[in-house]
């Protein structure tokens, strides 16, 4: 039995003139995964080169670290609350809607 709630980005995408409908569900848990896994090998980049990068290199390759952990901390807090839409686009006759579910 499944005792933890994951939330899911479903994106959906329908085009009304050759009818084409297609729903894809994403689990958030996959991202945050992802970007830890990138965080890590950031961080281990860091350690290992950290004598090589220039003095201008080292702030970039901080914030690109920065950056990854603070997109980590807002995907694990976006499956916190309830279903809302990320995305919703209708132009002709393309729609598409990305849902955390």
């Amino acid at each position: 039995m499944l005792s933890k709630y994951f939330p899911v980005l479903l994106v959906r995408i329908r085009i009304r003139k050759p009818f084409f409908r297609l729903t894809i569900p994403l689990a958030l848990f996959v991202f945050t995964e992802l970007l830890d896994c990138a965080l890590d090998i950031l961080e281990a980049a860091q350690v290992l080169f950290s004598r090589r990068l220039q003095e201008d290199e080292k702030p970039a390759f901080s914030s690109v670290l920065a950056l990854v952990s603070t997109v980590r901390v807002i995907l694990s807090g976006i499956g916190t609350g309830e279903k809302f839409d990320l995305v919703n686009v209708e132009a002709d006759g393309v729609s598409i809607h990305i849902r955390v579910w």
